[in-house]
Order: structure tokens, then C-alpha cells, then sequence
């Protein structure tokens, strides 16, 4: 089959991103997730995110994205996936100079070269090519896929490119220049690697999961997250929460990658099967299922979710209505339950600020909504042998009709206020943007 060229912006960072929880960012028409089956080689630009700052500087930036690679890989249990530095990005000694910027970016970006380009945008111009102008002041990065095939459903070239216009300069201004004015967000050493870790999942085939929504609905309500619930965001959430620990995997974020490019039978439980209407018949795609740990002896809450039809077969591309959909529509399969614990199944809806541009995969907007609750009759204990672990399939999950008392319902940000589309890691200010975005990438987001 012919190889597909994608431009895929899965992560548009910003301050408080889309895909499916817990899940792959794209599959193939048979509902396979793309990954990457040969070895990664990325190419890191040679010039610095800011100029004359030592702590973001190109050889600060190579460590940083090693260990962002690496927070990635060390969470994989059983399975292989083989990563490296390349040569130095621009490769050739043509004149172009020892900086990716916006004279030669077309050279790396959408271009035949054989390369994966990690691109340091130190003063956002790139940015402001791709989005339109000023996008640097509300844009941090995007990554993604730019060429896949189908036939195998592996990723053959994918693409990051982070900006350093919101790193303040050595008199703390945060001003974009070019009449852009300021920053909506500024960024440190924290934030920077927090955007880096959540792209690079992007770059690896990973896309959102907003597993714990309450715990964000609370972070934002208080500008921050309490001791508490501070490790409750998953670093593939679709915005940036401020306190949350972003920078370090959740459980869900490793159990997802874990199916990607691990062997998750072996190591730990699954659950899978079908979430139904009240009907008991009728497979509803779209639907948040959740497995959550009920053992009280654990001093943390885990949580695990998948949205309902996510890898099901499709009848169209580039579709997300709930009726693309060839079979297994209502199917989900959670894996990464640990040994010796308990878990319930659980569902809720997809915050309304995940929906339309910014929506959760595989349907947009992700209705019918379902009545938010957990299922006492439906708990599962993992248990595992040394060799294997249980898994529990043929799940029918019957859900009840919306009954508007969750915190997709509460918690919900103002309309005005929603997600910019793809990986808007901010609410968005009400503009024309993810039109404009539509028409470029298939996936893209802002901050504000």
C-alpha cells in the first residue's frame, strides 16, 4: 500500500492539549495503532531554544530531550523499543548554517529527507510560519507523525519542534517581539521539559487522556494541585495543569505505551469488552471508561482509561461521526492493572472542552453522554503467576443516560474558554485559529 505523507501537529503546548485517553494518536482503517517497528533515530537541531542562556542551551536541550526519551522507555516492562541520537540537524555543509531557523525549516519540515527532526524554534518564527503571525505568543511546540504505513501500521517519520519566544530574556521580559507583545505564558526549566516529555509521547505514537477530570477541574479552580492530587494528571493530558506532575508518567500514561511497545499480558491484568446504551444492545463510541483501583491499603488512587470504539475499524477516513465505524464500535481494553490490586470499572464523559476542534478520538463530539458512575459488580482482582496475568474479557458494561451531575457537567471551563483543537495545552481565546489550523495539520492547539 502506498505510504501515506501526514502532517500531524499532535502538540501545540501551552499553559493549561486531543486523541484518545490513554491511547494511540492514530490507527489504521482496520483500528491498528501506528508505532514505531523500526529503530528511532531523531535529528536535534543545532542551534539553541534561547540564545545566551546557558540553561537552555542546544547541548542543555540534547540532555533534556535524552531524558525525555528515556522517562518514556524506562517505563516499558517486557518489549523493546530502540531509540538514538542521529547527526545534528542541518545535515548538509551547504551554506545553510548551524541553525534550523525560518530560512531552511522546509528543508526538514514535510520534506522526503530521511530524517526526524527535532527542531529548537528559539525565537518562534517557525511558529508564527506554520500558525500565522504572532502564534508564538500563545504557541509553546508541536509534534506528531509525518509519514506512516498503512500496511503495517508502523510510524516511518516523525517531527517536534519546540519554541523558546516565551523564555524571558536576562531582564525578565516575556515580550514576542514583532508587535506581538507578550507571552500568555511564560516559561522555566520545569514547564520546558513537562512540554518536552508530553511531545516527545506525541512523537511516539502517544496521544491524550484526561483519566482523572475532577482532579483537574480542582488544580484549576485553585491555580494549582494539592499534595493530594498532584500526581493524578497524566503527562498525556490534554492541557498543561500548573502543580501537576506532569513531567514524570502516570500509570496510565505507562500502561498505554506499554500496549504500544511492551508485553502487557505478561506483566500485568486486562480488562476488555463493550460499552452498551441502556438498551443493553446498542455499542456507544466515544464513552470514557475507566478502571480505578478500590484497595485501601494503597496510599494512591491508580486509574486506567481507554475511550469506548477507539480502535475499531473504520468505513471512512478522516471521519470522526459515530456511525464510521465497521464493528466493535463500543469495544475498549485496558491493560497495566498491577498485580495484587483490585480495580472497578468505571465510565464518564469527555470534559466539553476535550469536544469539537480539541475533541477526544474516535468521535467528535464524543456523544451520547452516559450517566458518570462505577460498577460494584464489575471489579476484577489482578492476579499474576510469574508468567502470566489474568485477563478478563467478554465485559459488557451498561451504561444509563446522562443524568448532568458529573464533572463533565460541573467542572466544565466556560465555552469561550475551550480547548483551541489537537494539542492545546490552554484554553483557547475565541478566534478563527483552529479553522486556519484545520486546513494545515490534522491535529493543532495553542495556549493562552
Amino acid at each position: 500500500m502506498r505510504k501515506l505523507l501526514l502532517l500531524l501537529a499532535i502538540g501545540v503546548f501551552a499553559w493549561p492539549a486531543s486523541g484518545w485517553a490513554g491511547g494511540a494518536h492514530q490507527t489504521t482503517m482496520e483500528g491498528l495503532p501506528y508505532r514505531w517497528e523500526k529503530p528511532l533515530v531523531y535529528n536535534l537541531d543545532r542551534g539553541d531554544l534561547k540564545a545566551g542562556d546557558p540553561d537552555f542551551s542546544r547541548e542543555r536541550m540534547a540532555q533534556v530531550v535524552a531524558e525525555s526519551f528515556a522517562a518514556w522507555t524506562e517505563a516499558l516492562s517486557g518489549g523493546s523499543l530502540s531509540i538514538s541520537e542521529g547527526d545534528s540537524l542541518p545535515l548538509s555543509a551547504d551554506g545553510l548554517g548551524d541553525d534550523v531557523n525560518i530560512s531552511n525549516y522546509s528543508t526538514y519540515l514535510g520534506s522526503p529527507k530521511p530524517v526526524n527532526p527535532i527542531i529548537l524554534d528559539a525565537n518562534g518564527e517557525i511558529l508564527d510560519a506554520v500558525f500565522g503571525r504572532c502564534a508564538k505568543t500563545n504557541t509553546l511546540a508541536f509534534a506528531g507523525l509525518e509519514r506512516v504505513e498503512p500496511s503495517t501500521a508502523s510510524i516511518e517519520k516523525g517531527r517536534a519542534v519546540f519554541s523558546g519566544a516565551c523564555i524571558p530574556d536576562a531582564s525578565g521580559n516575556t515580550d514576542a517581539g514583532d508587535g506581538c507583545g507578550a507571552c500568555a505564558l511564560t516559561l522555566d526549566e520545569t514547564r520546558v521539559r513537562r512540554m518536552v516529555v508530553h511531545e516527545i509521547g506525541h512523537l511516539l505514537g502517544m496521544d491524550h487522556s484526561q483519566v482523572n477530570p475532577e482532579s483537574y477541574v480542582s488544580c484549576r479552580a485553585t491555580g494549582s494541585c494539592s499534595v493530594s492530587i498532584e500526581e493524578d494528571i497524566p503527562t498525556m493530558f490534554p492541557m498543561l495543569v500548573e502543580g501537576a506532575k506532569m513531567e514524570t508518567l502516570h500509570v496510565d500514561d505507562a500502561a498505554y505505551f506499554n500496549r504500544l511497545y511492551g508485553d502487557p499480558e505478561r506483566t500485568s491484568c486486562g480488562v476488555e469488552g463493550r460499552i452498551l446504551a441502556a438498551d443493553g444492545q446498542t455499542e456507544l463510541r466515544g464513552v470514557e471508561v475507566v478502571l480505578r483501583s478500590v484497595d485501601s491499603r494503597f496510599e494512591r488512587e491508580e486509574a486506567l482509561a481507554f475511550i469506548s470504539g477507539a480502535e475499531a475499524p473504520r468505513l471512512r477516513a478522516n471521519d470522526k461521526s459515530a456511525d464510521n465505524c465497521a464493528g466493535d464500535c463500543g469495544g475498549f481494553r485496558i491493560t497495566g492493572l498491577e498485580a495484587g490490586q483490585s480495580y472497578q470499572v468505571c465510565v464518564q464523559n469527555i470534559l466539553s472542552q476535550f469536544q469539537g476542534g480539541s475533541g477526544l478520538e474516535p468521535v467528535d463530539p464524543p456523544l451520547p453522554q452516559v450517566k458518570v458512575e462505577c460498577f460494584e459488580d464489575l471489579t476484577f482482582s489482578c492476579e499474576c503467576d510469574g508468567v502470566s496475568c489474568a485477563q478478563f474479557s467478554g465485559i459488557d458494561v451498561v451504561t444509563q443516560p446522562f443524568d448532568g451531575t458529573s464533572p463533565s457537567a460541573s467542572g466544565n471551563l466556560s465555552e469561550s474558554a475551550g480547548a483551541a483543537g489537537g494539542c492545546s495545552l490552554v484554553p483557547a481565546r475565541a478566534s478563527g485559529l483552529w479553522v486556519r489550523l484545520k486546513n494545515l495539520l490534522v491535529f493543532a492547539g495553542r495556549i493562552q
